[in-house]
């Protein structure tokens, strides 16, 4: 008994570590956020403010996603989630080969962000035992790929046209960092809830 109540906490402080560095890596990357958004107000806009702002905002949705899965990543060693092999090497972010030598190696793997979403916002709802399911078929995602393709844009660009940012353009950033936000905190409300759930079954016993 002594056992199982120790894997317990264990267990509840890994749900509160996780959530703990999520909010704080957040709250870095909202104020980097806001501090652009000033660099695009009506009288201080700027070109590099407008570029500016658009990878502020896919910073804080790409740093949000790496975070739900290191939280996923974290509960999967206290057996949570029942994750494949497969889907724990794409926890990880890596991906394996053999050197020259035959020795093995490993890399960062490149993920789609589209994808990335997806997976991470699943594996972050199994590892926690809660039900959420992303919508992927409503204005939102729709906006957030038209974003994503301008982030793309300004990021790798062919032509001088590549790097101008309409102002249309730079609504579709800060509308697609509105619907991450909203659909984030929804799914992180619901893993909250669930820690308090353990939490009070723990204090119980």
């Amino acid at each position: 008994m002594v056992k199982v109540l120790e894997d317990f906490r264990s267990e509840l402080e890994t749900y509160s570590q996780q959530l703990d560095l999520h909010d704080k890596m957040e709250d870095i990357l909202r104020q980097d956020l806001l501090d652009c958004e000033n660099l695009i107000s009506v009288d201080k806009k700027t070109d590099s403010g407008a570029r500016s702002f658009v990878r502020a905002v896919f910073a804080l949705i790409e740093g949000s996603v790496f975070n739900l899965k290191q939280i996923a990543l974290a509960l999967s060693k206290h057996g949570k989630g029942g994750f494949s092999q497969a889907e724990l090497v794409m926890l990880e972010e890596l991906s394996y080969d053999l050197d020259d030598k035959g020795a093995t190696k490993s890399q960062v793997k490149f993920i789609p962000l589209p994808k990335n979403i997806k997976f991470a916002f699943t594996s972050a709802a199994r590892a926690f035992r809660v039900a959420y399911e992303l919508q992927v078929d409503d204005a939102g995602w729709d906006n957030f790929k038209k974003a994503l393709l301008i982030r793309n844009r300004i990021t790798h660009p062919k032509t001088i046209e590549d790097l101008q940012l309409s102002d249309k353009e730079v609504q579709t950033a800060a509308d697609a960092a509105s619907w991450y936000l909203k659909v984030q905190r929804e799914l992180i409300q619901k893993l909250i809830a669930r820690m308090r759930l353990l939490q009070e079954k723990l204090d119980k016993k």
